[in-house]
């Protein structure tokens, strides 16, 4: 009972879209421009580093979601929580990680972790 069926989890990339921090903070969304190789449905969240934890309210500071082509890149907008807005408006910059998890149709997931840094413009 139950067959093989497809088993390989869809490889995904992550990538940072060009945006500066103000940008972010005044839209309200960090743009990351995901790939796969496979069609899949994709979460994306941002984390940040233990120290900035306490000034904006977590870890993680984004979440979106969206769907993925293979060949194509898709451009989707990691929400930034209300209490992350306010916290980062006097910051200069922003590291953070980018953690992205797709999911196929057969329900493999695959994950793809990419850290970025996010900077005022001069």
């Amino acid at each position: 009972p139950g067959g093989a069926g497809d088993r390989t989890p869809p490889k995904a990339t992550l990538r940072l879209a060009r945006t500066t921090l103000q940008k972010v903070v005044k839209r309200g969304f960090i743009p990351v421009n995901v790939g796969c190789d496979e069609t899949s449905a994709i979460t994306v969240r941002a984390d940040v580093s233990r120290k900035l934890r306490r000034a904006l309210g977590g870890t993680t500071i984004a979440t979106g979601k969206g769907n993925c082509r293979p060949g194509r890149r898709t451009n989707l907008k990691a929400k930034l929580k209300r209490k992350v807005r306010r916290g980062l408006r006097r910051r200069r910059s922003l590291g953070l990680t980018l953690k992205g998890r797709a999911t196929d149709a057969a329900g493999n997931t695959g994950t793809a972790t990419r850290k970025a840094t996010l900077k005022r413009k001069r």
